[in-house]
């Protein structure tokens, strides 16, 4: 269970690397952030659904980890609060009484599309508590395979170095 500092921290992990490497890897506005959010959720339910169906025919030439998927959604749940949102207490207290299933996760990120006011922050710290999930290590990957991507090699170093504080 992520704590009301771990959150925090988080936002300012994913602003943070935004900021550096803003000129690569544009920072959407929160309604598109939230439908980003919305495709990797559906990205995640996906992955498991490969895992729990392996029979189904399907195109498979996808090989997705759902926590990963998890925490790309997080990342973009994270960009849709505004740099320097730092009201973590009640989402870390929401999330304490359970998560339930991907499914009613899923579903609760599809509700942002509707309702952008919900409490993302609850929401992230539910995919927090996924089990298994390390979240802070998933985006500092995440992160670091965007920078890979993104990101010319000889701008790596500032990022690196970031993202290196930040493993845990």
């Amino acid at each position: 269970m992520a704590t009301e500092e771990q959150l925090q921290n988080l936002h300012k992990l994913v602003w943070g690397f935004r900021t550096l490497v803003a000129e690569y890897w544009l920072t959407p506005e929160p309604e598109a952030a939230l439908r980003y959010a919305f495709t990797e959720a559906g990205e995640a339910i996906d992955a498991l659904l490969r895992e729990k169906r392996p029979a189904d025919r399907r195109n498979n030439d996808k090989d997705h980890d759902r926590l990963d998927e998890w925490a790309d959604c997080a990342i973009m749940l994270l960009t849709a609060l505004p740099e320097g949102y730092a009201s973590w207490a009640t989402a870390v207290q929401v999330a304490r009484g359970g998560i339930g299933s991907d499914a009613r996760l899923g579903y609760r990120v599809a509700e942002h599309m509707i309702n952008p006011l919900t409490s993302l922050e609850t929401t992230v710290a539910m995919i927090a508590a996924l089990p298994g999930m390390n979240l802070q290590a998933r985006i500092v990957d995440r992160l670091r395979r965007i920078m890979h991507k993104h990101v010319p090699p000889y701008r790596w170093g500032m990022a690196q170095s970031f993202l290196d504080k930040a493993k845990v």
